[in-house]
């Protein structure tokens, strides 16, 4: 469970463009609930940097398997609309 989402930028040049669409990042939470890695796996390369830095900054509720904190892997869907 996501406990602090910040949002990401709209990316300037994206923006003029006129490019708009979802950006998938896939992200490593650590047993603390803090993002270890992000990497985006879809999405316009206009918009992937902006939502890879978003994920970063993203804390979540430490995830425990039988009482023992663990891992997860995930995904994180950022949406980019013009207007």
């Amino acid at each position: 469970k996501a406990i602090r989402r910040p949002q990401p930028p709209y990316p300037e040049e994206a923006r003029v463009a006129g490019i708009q669409g979802a950006v998938v990042v896939e992200v490593t939470v650590g047993e603390d609930g803090v993002v270890l890695e992000a990497r985006a796996i879809s999405g316009h390369p206009l918009l992937r940097d902006a939502a890879v830095e978003a994920a970063r900054g993203w804390t979540f509720s430490p995830t425990s398997i039988q009482g023992y904190p663990v891992k997860v892997i995930g995904t994180i869907t950022f949406n980019f609309r013009t207007g």
